[in-house]
């Protein structure tokens, strides 16, 4: 987790995407600010409306306090400024989440998060997963029997 992420001039697109994803994974929010654009805007079932890049690195840190885990791919690929990732984020609810105490319970969730990037700075992204699935995996809600 203490792994600091090494953020080169030049990189990929996907390059830039998996560096995103390792920093989330290991923590490293410096390393995500500096993959971010000026002008980042985050989109998500969780949110209403986009956020900017000061939120969506408080809503990571939101997460990570409370959820330990990592990210693996099923697919990555892209265009000239688009990514886009299938993959799956599996952990464990070890702390505070949405005020339910840390239950140890695994979590595993599918995503799938499409990125828009230019000069190696995300500028959008846009994250699809089932965010009620969750929750029903830390207990703060009921799953249907």
């Amino acid at each position: 987790i203490n792994k600091k992420i090494k953020i080169k001039k030049n990189m990929t697109n996907k390059e830039v995407v998996t560096a995103w994803f390792a920093a989330i994974d290991r923590r490293d929010y410096i390393a995500l600010e500096k993959l971010m654009s000026p002008n980042h805007k985050f989109r998500s079932p969780m949110n209403p409306s986009p956020v900017g890049a000061k939120e969506h690195i408080a809503m990571i840190q939101m997460m990570t306090a409370g959820l330990d885990g990592s990210h693996t791919f099923n697919a990555s690929f892209g265009d000239n400024d688009h990514w886009a990732v299938s993959g799956k984020w599996i952990g464990a609810h070890v702390g505070e989440f949405n005020g339910v105490a840390g239950t140890g319970n695994r979590v595993e969730f599918s995503f799938v998060d499409i990125f828009y990037i230019v000069e190696g700075k995300v500028v959008n992204e846009h994250l699809e997963m089932n965010p009620m699935s969750m929750m029903q995996q830390i207990t703060a809600v009921p799953t249907n029997s």
